[in-house]
């Protein structure tokens, strides 16, 4: 008897339960999404790919991951567009912003919020004035890796910079050097140099 299916979705339990991991943890694979799903102790690793994507390729599946993505994001208050506009920030940010006239570094306080959200760590030492009071100089900062930057904003959905796909028509009289200079007259071919 097969698995009983959700009137409003369409999937059974378990691809709601492969659903809910790959919406709820986009870090993780497909696969991985699957081995928490189903019993997959007897299986082997080609097996789980190729049966997680074949779930995959049915689109009640897509449009629940998708769904329950749009959920989180109502949730947490975190938009695909929003990350994209923080990681540009964090892509153009200009060290200018936080050094003096002198080429030093201003106090922390002072950054922009970009600069902060930036800062992987730093080292710093602590000085005292003849006053008694302390105050501390940064000695060493280190940033997150803003190339990762760049490649999350590549991968982001809107911008799908590294995905490389394009629709070409096929008829039976041209030539393949006739249809990239077609595809690339109707915009859907960019010439790489």
């Amino acid at each position: 008897m097969p698995a009983a299916k959700n009137p409003k979705t369409g999937i059974t339990a378990q691809q709601e339960e492969f659903c809910q991991f790959l919406a709820n943890n986009p870090q993780l694979t497909y696969s991985d999404a699957y081995r928490y799903a189903y019993a997959t102790g007897n299986m082997k690793n080609a097996t789980i790919n190729r049966n997680a994507s074949s779930l995959l390729d049915n689109s009640k599946m897509t449009t629940r991951v998708d769904q329950l993505k749009n959920e989180r994001a109502i949730r947490t208050g975190v938009s695909a567009d929003a990350l994209l506009v923080q990681l540009d920030d964090m892509r153009t940010a200009d060290v200018s912003d936080i050094i003096d006239s002198q080429g030093k570094l201003i106090a922390l306080k002072q950054w922009p919020k970009v600069w902060r959200l930036m800062l992987n760590g730093f080292d710093s030492i602590e000085m005292l004035s003849k006053g008694g009071e302390s105050s501390a100089v940064l000695k060493k900062v280190k940033w997150i890796d803003r190339l990762k930057v760049i490649e999350l904003i590549g991968k982001h959905i809107g911008v799908q910079a590294f995905q490389g796909k394009f629709d070409v028509k096929v008829g039976p009289k041209k030539s393949l050097q006739e249809l990239l200079i077609q595809a690339a007259a109707e915009g859907q071919c960019e010439k790489n140099h």
